[in-house]
């Protein structure tokens, strides 16, 4: 396709020039950036997956600052293959039984990447070989699919795709370490719970963006990566982003499927995430009373939004006037009334207008309405509470059993 050669050409990072040689074919890619984590983790990722001679692993090893535990991974992947192809920072590995493996270099001296731009910066390295090689005719699949070196990848994952989606997003189950303590698996039930329910909430109100936004669950169609300019160069969020940028050009299909299982250990590796997540809820006093949710109420009042920008975009009165006083004056905060007001005055057609709308009302600004309003309220729920809610309407309210209604209700 012309404009993923052009994207290949002016935006690809440059070990995509090292992909050179005979690198055979494979039916699909599967790209992980890898961060201190040991190889015998690492190669569990995909023990599950049948035919793994049809499959090439893309490692994007990674250590901004320096780290001994990814050069040892480096070296215990790397010692048991055959190194087939190398080049300055990209080598290929072969084994029997085992996928090949892309092991690209971003963790010694001359080639780490910039702290700032971190994971982001890695996924965007491994997906960029993995659309070029698809574009080669190397790999057949137009999926190219990221994930994570702390999970767990089910038999089924490369037969489930979508048909109709510019990015697909996997079924997921967070799982308890060995040895973590019950206040540590409280808190990544009640971490698990946030992202479900803030799924459950955004779907109930309409919102195109109704979707968790987990690194280690995407694959995204090549072109439609390659329309976006493929991943940001951020040290977080990074899934987040793209995914924001992919919603605006086609739809993000959540595929039914075996769950993917994802570590839920505490981290620091990243600012923001599970691990620093489930850290920061375990500190707290009484995590199950402490930890609290936005209310049922600030999506009700998303929806009440949605509908009027509809509305808006049929009628295009001159003013942004909603008769809910709190939306209107959250909404002016956020910019959206002032946006609307520009773009009124184009006299655009109502099918554009509500594109436009809906492209500036984005995961982005849409979170930031939620926080607001949860903010001027100041009503959030403790679990307890949560649960008796219309939106939930559980009788039990223990973790276990709100997750396992939401899981059924989100993937199912």
């Amino acid at each position: 396709m012309p404009h993923i050669d052009k994207y290949l050409d002016h935006h690809a990072e440059p070990e995509v020039d090292e992909l050179s040689g005979d690198f055979g074919a494979y039916r699909f890619s599967l790209v992980i950036p890898v961060h201190a984590e040991p190889a015998v983790q690492l190669e569990r990722v995909w023990e599950l997956l049948p035919e793994p001679e049809t499959l090439l692993v893309i490692i994007v090893a990674n250590a901004p600052g320096g780290d001994p535990a990814t050069m040892a991974m480096a070296e215990a992947i790397t010692a048991p293959r055959r190194t087939t192809l190398a080049g300055k920072q990209v080598k290929l590995l072969t084994a029997a039984g085992s996928p090949d493996i892309l092991l690209v270099d971003r963790y010694t001296e001359r080639h780490r990447i910039p702290a700032k731009q971190g994971v982001g910066l890695a996924r965007k390295i491994g997906c960029d070989i993995a659309l070029a090689l698809h574009q080669a005719g190397v790999i057949d699949s137009q999926w190219l699919r990221t994930t994570d070196a702390d999970v767990l990848l089910p038999p089924d994952y490369m037969k489930s795709v979508s048909s109709d989606a510019v990015a697909m997003l996997y079924p997921f189950e967070h799982r308890v370490e060995p040895g973590a303590s019950a206040s540590e698996n409280l808190a990544l039930q009640l971490y698990e719970i946030y992202l479900l329910y803030t799924v459950l909430g955004l779907r109930r109100a309409g919102s195109p963006y109704a979707y968790p936004t987990i690194g280690s669950t995407i694959a995204c169609r090549a072109d439609a990566y390659a329309a976006v300019r493929g991943f940001p160069r951020r040290a977080s969020g990074e899934d987040f982003y793209l995914l924001n940028k992919l919603r605006k050009i086609g739809a993000v299909s959540m595929i039914n499927g075996q769950p993917i299982e994802i570590s839920g250990r505490i981290s620091e590796r990243v600012p923001v995430g599970t691990g620093q997540a489930v850290k920061n809820i375990a500190a707290g006093h009484s995590p199950l009373t402490d930890y609290t949710f936005e209310h049922p109420q600030c999506y009700e009042r998303l929806g009440s939004l949605l509908q009027y920008l509809d509305e808006l975009a049929r009628h295009q009165p001159a003013d942004f006037n909603h008769p809910d006083s709190l939306i209107q004056s959250t909404a002016h905060a956020i910019g959206l009334s002032e946006h609307y007001t520009s773009v009124q005055k184009r006299g655009l057609p109502a099918p554009v207008m509500q594109k436009s709308l809906q492209d500036w009302f984005d995961g982005l600004r849409t979170r930031q309405f939620i926080r607001r309003l949860s903010e001027e309220k100041g009503e959030r729920l403790p679990l307890a509470k949560l649960a008796g809610t219309s939106l939930l309407a559980l009788n039990d309210a223990s973790p276990p059993a709100v997750l396992t209604h939401l899981r059924q209700r989100i993937f199912e």
